[in-house]
């Protein structure tokens, strides 16, 4: 009798560990930046546009990695702009007196904690981003967006990321702005 037992256990265990491991197939929509044109006219106009720095919102740190952040996030939205046919040219300088200026705030950088990581959970980041397009004569606003993305920071740079957000955020500005 203990010896059917021990053969009964042991076909079980076998053959428990003989099925290969499921893998989940994880398909993160590309980042894609939401908003609303409050001026359209305006927008369409052209014009010199500045473009200041992403600020720190209430769930993001104020610290280096963030400033770094807002530079790649500006790189992009000027890399995008630069490369299309749109009537806004991107400008910048103590001297220049632009029509319109783009400023954003990064609402959240949020990591995976050590827990969530031991526990088996995907090792996910999150950044978000919002910010509006305002004329600078009379603090008119002209639109406002939203883009957020996570990320696995093994996969991704985050400077990577930032600037990726930038470019569809430059990619939005100029789709209103034909």
């Amino acid at each position: 009798m203990l010896r059917f037992l021990v053969i009964s256990f042991c076909v079980l265990i076998f053959s428990s560990c003989s099925h290969a491991p499921i893998k989940k197939v994880v398909n993160d929509p590309l980042p894609f930046v939401t908003g609303t044109v409050l001026n359209s006219a305006v927008l369409t106009g052209g014009g010199d546009l500045t473009l200041s720095t992403f600020k720190a919102g209430p769930l993001a740190e104020e610290n280096d990695e963030l400033d770094n952040f807002s530079v790649m996030i500006l790189k992009g939205v000027k890399d995008s702009l630069e490369g299309q046919k749109t009537l806004l040219h991107v400008v910048s300088g103590n001297d220049v007196h632009p029509k319109m200026v783009l400023e954003g705030y990064v609402q959240e950088y949020s990591k995976t904690g050590r827990l969530a990581r031991m526990t088996m959970h995907p090792n996910r980041n999150l950044l978000v981003l919002t910010g509006e397009l305002w004329l600078v004569s009379n603090g008119e606003r002209i639109l406002n967006f939203t883009t957020q993305k996570k990320f696995d920071p093994k996969k991704e740079k985050p400077t990577d990321v930032a600037y990726a957000l930038g470019k569809d955020i430059g990619d939005f500005v100029a789709t209103h702005s034909r």
